[in-house]
This record gives C-alpha cells, sequence and structure tokens, in this order.
C-alpha cells in the first residue's frame, strides 16, 4: 500500500464521515439527502476496499455484511405461502383480492418496498466499517479531523441557530425538518455529542496541544445544557467523569489538562444541576407502554419477523386502546425489540453475535486506552438505542461504525499515532486497524 493510495482512501472516508455528520440529522424515512449519503459511503467504502485489496479485511464486517445481506435477500424472496402459514398471524398472510383465496407466493417481507431500502442503509454502514478496518493505523488517525470538523460545524451550527442569526425558514433546506441545528431530534444529537467525548479527552491527554481539544470538550457539554436534554446532560457527565478515569489510571498526564478538564468539570456539574433543576420530570410511561406492545409483537412474530421497516404497518395491530397516544408510534424507541420484531430470529441472532463479538473484543483491549474509550462511545450509543432509534440517524450511524473501526483495530506496540502525524510516549500501546 503506497501513501498515494492512502490518502485517496483516508480522505474520501474521511469527506464521507464528515458529510454524513452535517447532513444527516433527519430521522425521517425516504429523505433523499440520506439516500445521496448512502451511496457516496458505498462508492468512498468500495473504492477503499479495491484500491486496498492487499490490506488486512475486518472479519467481523465481513460476516455482519453476509449475514444482513442473507437476512434481507430471505426476507424479500417470493416462497410458497403454505410455507409461512403456521408460523405467523392469519391476518398478515396474503389474500387475492376480494376472496378468501391465499396468493400461493408470498415474501416473509409484509413491505418489501420497505425492507430492501432497509436493508441498503445497514449494509452502507458495515461496508463504512470495512472500509475503515482496512486503513493503517496512521490513516485511520487522519479520519479524526474530519470527524472533529464536523463535530464543529454541528455546534456552531446549533449556536446561531440559538442566537436566531439562522433564521427558521432554513429548516427544510436538507429534506428533513432541522428543528435544532442540523438535526431533527434533540436526542439523537445529545447523543452523538455524548459519545464524542471520550475521543475528544483521549486527544486532549495525549496531544502536545491539548487546548483545543479541551475547548472542544467544553463546547461539547454547553451545547448539551443548551439542549437541554435530561438524558444528553446526565450522559454527558457520566461519560466525561469515566473518560478521565480511564485515561488517568496508567497515562502520565499534564497538570494543565487536568485543571482544564476539573474546571470544565465542575462548571458543567453547576450547569446541569441549574438546567435538570428546571424541567419536569419525564415519567417514561409512553415508551415503557411502546415497549410492551412491540413485545405483544414478537410473540406472534419471533420465528419470521414481519420485514425490516415495516414496524409502524404492524405496530397498530397490537396497541390496546387504553395505549394509545397522541403521537404518531414510527418506532419502538428500542432498536434491540424492534429489530427482533422485523427480523425474527435471524435478526436476534445478528444482534445477538455482534455483542458477543464486542465484549469478547474488550476482553483483549483491557491494556489499549484508546479502545477502551472508544468502547465507552459504543456503549453510550447502545444504551441509547434501548430507549430510542439514534442509530437511524445518517450521523449517528456512521459514527458509530467509526468508534467500531477503532474499537475492533488489530493492537499494535507502537506509540499513539495522533491527526497531526506526530508519536507521543504516555505509556500507552496505539491501534492499527485489521
Amino acid at each position: 500500500m503506497t501513501r498515494i493510495e492512502a490518502a485517496d482512501c483516508r480522505f474520501l472516508l474521511g469527506a464521507a464521515t464528515f458529510a454524513c455528520l452535517v447532513m444527516g440529522g433527519g430521522t425521517v424515512r425516504g429523505v433523499a439527502i440520506d439516500a445521496l449519503l448512502q451511496i457516496f459511503i458505498i462508492c468512498a467504502a468500495t473504492y477503499t476496499i479495491i484500491r486496498l485489496r492487499k490490506s488486512q479485511t475486518s472479519w467481523l464486517g465481513v460476516t455482519l455484511f453476509v449475514l444482513v445481506l442473507c437476512a434481507g435477500l430471505v426476507q424479500v424472496i417470493p416462497i410458497p405461502t403454505e410455507l409461512i402459514h403456521s408460523l405467523r398471524p392469519e391476518i398478515f398472510l396474503p389474500y387475492l383480492p376480494d376472496s378468501q383465496m391465499e396468493q400461493s407466493l408470498s415474501t416473509i417481507s409484509l413491505s418489501t418496498s420497505r425492507t430492501l431500502p432497509a436493508i441498503i442503509i445497514v449494509l452502507s454502514v458495515i461496508s463504512m466499517f470495512i472500509a475503515f478496518s482496512k486503513l493503517s493505523e496512521r490513516d485511520i488517525a487522519g479520519i479524526l479531523p474530519f470527524y472533529i470538523l464536523g463535530l464543529v460545524v454541528i455546534m456552531i451550527v446549533l449556536v446561531l441557530r440559538y442566537s436566531n442569526v439562522i433564521s427558521d425558514k432554513s429548516d427544510h433546506y436538507l429534506g428533513y425538518f432541522a428543528n435544532l441545528g442540523l438535526f431533527a431530534n434533540e436526542n439523537h444529537l445529545s447523543i452523538l455529542l455524548c459519545a464524542s467525548i471520550p475521543l475528544l479527552v483521549y486527544l486532549a491527554f495525549f496531544r502536545t496541544r491539548s487546548y483545543f481539544p479541551v475547548f472542544l470538550v467544553a463546547f461539547v457539554l454547553l451545547c448539551l445544557l443548551a439542549i437541554g436534554s435530561r438524558a444528553g446532560i446526565q450522559i454527558g457527565f457520566a461519560v466525561l467523569v469515566m473518560s478521565i478515569f480511564v485515561l488517568a489510571r496508567r497515562a502520565r498526564l499534564a497538570g494543565s489538562v487536568i485543571l482544564g478538564l476539573l474546571i470544565t468539570l465542575v462548571v458543567y456539574g453547576y450547569g446541569a444541576f441549574v438546567r435538570i433543576g428546571g424541567d419536569e420530570v419525564q415519567t417514561g410511561l409512553e415508551r415503557r407502554d411502546f415497549a410492551l406492545t412491540t413485545l405483544r409483537g414478537i410473540g406472534d412474530n419471533w420465528i419470521l419477523g414481519t420485514g425490516y421497516g415495516s414496524f409502524d404497518l404492524i405496530y397498530p395491530h397490537y396497541e390496546r386502546l387504553e395505549d394509545v397516544y397522541s403521537p404518531y408510534v414510527n418506532h419502538a424507541h428500542n432498536d434491540v425489540l424492534e429489530i427482533v420484531l422485523e427480523g425474527g430470529a435471524m435478526g436476534a441472532f445478528i444482534v445477538l453475535f455482534y455483542l458477543m463479538a464486542l465484549l469478547l473484543r474488550l476482553a483483549r483491549s483491557q491494556a489499549n486506552q484508546l479502545q477502551l474509550l472508544s468502547f465507552l462511545s459504543i456503549g453510550v450509543i447502545l444504551v441509547h438505542s434501548t430507549v430510542d432509534y439514534p442509530l437511524r440517524t445518517m450521523a449517528v450511524a456512521a459514527s458509530f461504525a467509526f468508534f467500531n473501526a477503532i474499537f475492533f483495530a488489530r493492537l499494535s506496540a507502537v506509540r499513539p499515532v495522533l491527526p497531526s502525524g506526530t508519536t507521543e510516549d504516555h505509556g500507552q500501546a496505539g491501534v492499527a486497524p485489521g
């Protein structure tokens, strides 16, 4: 692999990451900008995989790609209806119009027009992870400036929106209602900012000039307070404390960095106390009812599933009268339950396979602080996915792929390689994706 080849791939993947961060904040199905981002990701990933074909490829990425592809194809290929007759409720079986006769052929998915786009979205993100895994340690560090630049743009636009410099008339220029800077959902933006904190803390400790990362950490926390999401404020506080703890265990820390982060932590803690104290307590009853209704659907469809992307078509059938709320329920607000409902046993297996790989990798990365922090970022998103659907946002999905690429990278004996291309010795091994 030549440096020119690596530079091309690094730039394309970095540009795709940046584009997803600043333009992938929508949550509505079928947004044109999301389709363009997926095309960009697929092109960049394909170019990288072919260009760096001699580099080692992540076995996990390839396995997940094959599993998801097979799971999607199985759902959209027509099969004899009699094979699925006893495996799902009769109301979901296909009947010929104006008669009570079943169609001879049917698909497992109740909506192939939704399943195919859903599978393409997931495959594009997995292909991005595979492409990241083919980069060297130095080149994957070169993705960091693109990620940080995207993060800065997000926060600047958020501040400009709050200060009324950007008018509300620009809400729809991305094709979706961006009512919070560049994002449609305040919780998704909050969790993206929270998941970025460990990476920024790492840079603050291991860069020679640590003032900019410390400033970014403070900027992220300020944005979380401005957004006002109770969960985001609490998670941001916890993630910052855990990130400092992970690095403080082994690294030789600069006093100025510790002082700067501690001051930031104290000021943020006071702001969080004031901000949370002024909000009404959320009971969470709606999301509990969403989960219980989804579980009833899983009970009837756990073998085959109903088809990826079909949740809002199936959910009303299992909704009890006392559980009906005025907001339209388009997702289960629990990605695991939604995947199991739509994907059945195969979907549950894919989720368990990934979680097992994650835990096994964690057991092997105890000595590597960057990977421990990337695991913390992954964990933040996964935990939030049990009460929301952040991975349905392209910005969060692309960031999730990047965090996984760092976490599942090969351990190497070299010192950390920073975005600037310099290395520093803090008693810490670096990583080399593979």
